[in-house]
């Protein structure tokens, strides 16, 4: 995905909530009821839910990697707006409609054009398919009545198209957008060549076998001949002293070197301290230490409770005071938990546990 400028949260909010704006009688809606908009509701929680269908367009795993025609646009919409994003995973259009309806999405993003839009509000098309007809254009979808909304997310479309990101996924989308989606391992539940392994090495532990294929594919890939310019090796990148530990080498099959990286989770999940952390927060500390090391992570939290912040947080406070001498620097330990966090997070909407 390539990068381009985002409009600031403040341009946003003054466009699309804080100006009246009446849009054409093609794409206008009714007066606002009194319930607020989605997007109002977003902005309080701080997060934007947008319903994607699980399937080989819209949203999917690839090589263990989320990916997806409108996964990427729902991406960009929430950085538009300055948005944390959270998918609801749908099987089709219709069911993505019902959660607007009860307010459990606030966007919906099918992989095809919606015929019937009773009761819903939608964009100008992102992607006009083969032509100009709208019947064959995606739009952004959400419930009708919100002018204000409509227009903000106008904002976004017409930015969208003048972006780089638009060229980059109609090039790498362009048979999908004129052929139906399918269902594919991808969508039903298979994220790796050993997922029976890491599975089977979890059974009966405290961690969740998605948790750990997340952790695999953060460090190696799923690559099981990989071996770092530091030494570290293997599908679970161990260091030759960890290693040694827990009775593995670099001549060790796969199946030892998941059991090794399950038994060191293990063991570092015992030694975060704190019978008040939440499972959240205990999960991204034990990220962290598998990092940049157990002794960088309770210095970090030391160093957090001394200057006045939550010792058994990890967002906003501990991930703030991770030491520079770290093993690769703060900066990439706490990228290191966001980025197997949020692919945790897909893994556990894409399978089953």
């Amino acid at each position: 995905m390539l990068p381009r400028e985002t409009t600031t949260r403040g341009a946003i909010i003054a466009l699309g909530l804080g100006l009246l704006v009446l849009t054409s009688s093609f794409y206008g809606q009714e007066e606002p009821p009194k319930a607020p908009s989605a997007l109002l509701q977003a902005m309080e929680r701080d997060t934007l839910r947008v319903a994607l269908e699980a399937n080989t367009v819209s949203y999917h795993l690839d090589g263990g990697r989320p990916t997806g025609y409108q996964y990427a646009v729902a991406h960009d919409v929430a950085d538009y707006l300055g948005l944390e994003l959270e998918i609801v995973p749908i099987d089709s259009a219709a069911e993505g409609i019902a959660h607007l309806q009860a307010r459990r999405a606030d966007l919906l993003l099918p992989s095809q054009p919606v015929r019937d839009t009773a009761g819903l509000g939608w964009t100008r098309p992102y992607d006009r398919g083969r032509g100009k007809d709208t019947q064959d254009s995606l739009c952004l979808y959400m419930l009708g009545g919100y002018p204000k909304m409509v227009d903000t997310l106008n904002g976004y479309v017409a930015s969208y198209r003048q972006s780089k990101l638009r060229k980059e996924l109609r090039w790498l989308y362009r048979s999908a957008r004129t052929k139906p989606p399918q269902g594919g391992y991808n969508c039903q539940g298979k994220i790796s060549p050993y997922d029976a392994d890491i599975k089977a090495a979890c059974r009966g532990t405290s961690i969740d076998w998605r948790l750990l294929a997340s952790v695999m594919y953060q460090e190696s890939r799923f690559k099981a001949s990989l071996v770092s310019y530091a030494g570290a090796f293997g599908i679970m990148q161990f260091e030759p002293t960890t290693a040694r530990t827990f009775g593995i080498s670099r001549t060790s099959p796969v199946k030892a070197q998941i059991k090794a990286g399950v038994k060191y989770l293990c063991w570092l999940e015992q030694h975060i301290e704190g019978e008040e952390l939440s499972p959240k927060s205990r999960r991204a500390l034990m990220l962290a230490a598998y990092n940049s090391g157990l002794g960088n992570t309770r210095r970090a939290r030391k160093k957090a409770a001394a200057e006045g912040k939550s010792p058994d947080l990890w967002w906003g406070n501990v991930e703030l005071y991770i030491s520079k001498k770290a093993r690769f620097g703060e900066g990439q330990t706490v990228a290191y938990v966001r980025e197997v966090c949020e692919r945790y997070r897909d893994y556990c909407l894409l399978t089953e546990e």
